[in-house]
């Protein structure tokens, strides 16, 4: 599954039989969507410029979509990561916050890293019981506990 940064679609590969198909989104807009991370059996994009998470059933295909408190416009989170099949931890590009999804409820909350300006972060990675979000801009590599 690759998420649909200025596609209509997403791109699903079949790892076996190497064939691709579509699953029409219908939300139009550029750079969208960035990164996509699998947590129980729902596929998650993280919000680059779109209002919302985009959510994928992995194996029926359906979509939907989450609303979150965006306070920019302009580039809020990079990629995406799930901790534990728990919790999804979006890296923050122009926020301010870390995005934190809990996989079976939807609900959002964010995590303040009191650091400002654009682009911080590009991504992170679960090692143990922590995420590590690689910087960009930022001084420093963020570390985040998961629990």
């Amino acid at each position: 599954f690759c998420a649909p940064y200025r596609a209509s679609s997403v791109l699903v590969i079949d790892g076996e039989t190497e064939e691709i198909s579509f699953i029409p989104v219908n939300i139009e807009g550029l750079d969208k969507w960035t990164g996509i991370a699998l947590c129980g059996n729902k596929l998650f994009c993280a919000p680059y410029l779109a209002s919302s998470i985009l959510v994928i059933d992995a194996e029926s295909h359906q979509i939907h979509t989450v609303c979150f408190d965006r306070t920019i416009t302009n580039g809020n989170y990079t990629f995406i990561t799930c901790y534990n099949n728990k919790r999804l931890y979006c890296a923050p590009w122009h926020e301010s916050s870390v995005l934190v999804i809990d996989g079976e409820t939807e609900e959002t909350r964010k995590i303040n890293t009191g650091v400002k300006g654009g682009m911080k972060w590009l991504g992170v990675a679960q090692f143990e019981d922590k995420l590590y979000f690689s910087p960009c801009w930022a001084s420093s590599i963020l570390v985040v506990n998961g629990e």
